[in-house]
């Protein structure tokens, strides 16, 4: 039968299979998904340097030929949309929307949330436009990465009245409150 066992930082207790298995592993304070923290940084940029020309994704859609990725080309690529977003103002920890169909850049879009420390919200390109304005008004997303077919539903429905900066000093709180509150649950 399943225990209550004390957490490292006596918060809340972990539950272990057995009394005689260690508790299950927490992550580390501050680290808020896979790819976060420094042995997955490292890992990550020995790859880009040492398999710099070796395949890393191959992405085939229905309707063309199949790409094969390198690590350095894709990793150029996120680097720059990583920093294209930079330049529009998105800062770590903060909530970004993908809104895009099954393609390569909705791939590209969250690697690059990655690797700037934000926080990609993925969308079903078939939501209703109450449910983008939930998404949206929920996370309290800053921006949104999206396709021209989408471009219209996003841009209605995404929107929230102009925030002053105490406000957005309240949302980023409740959203650095809401990481606390999903880490201390693993």
């Amino acid at each position: 039968m399943a225990e209550l066992l004390p957490s490292k930082n006596q918060e809340q207790p972990v539950k272990a299979a057995r009394e005689d298995t260690m508790p299950i592993s927490q992550a580390a304070p501050g680290i808020v998904g896979p790819f976060a923290g420094p042995r997955r940084a490292v890992a990550a940029a020995d790859a880009r340097r040492d398999r710099r020309d070796h395949p890393f994704l191959i992405w085939a859609p229905f309707e063309a030929p199949a790409r094969i990725w390198s690590y350095g080309e894709f990793h150029e690529r996120v680097g720059a949309l990583a920093a294209g977003l930079v330049r529009r103002g998105i800062k770590p920890g903060e909530y970004v929307l993908i809104h895009l169909d099954n393609c390569i850049e909705a791939v590209l879009a969250w690697f690059a949330c990655v690797e700037l420390g934000a926080i990609a919200v993925t969308t079903n390109t078939r939501s209703a436009a109450a449910e983008m304005e939930y998404f949206a008004g929920h996370c309290g997303a800053v921006a949104a990465i999206t396709q021209p077919a989408y471009a219209e539903l996003i841009s209605a429905n995404c929107r929230e009245p102009a925030l002053d900066r105490r406000d957005l000093a309240r949302r980023r709180q409740h959203a650095c409150a809401r990481q606390r509150a999903a880490r201390r649950q693993f």
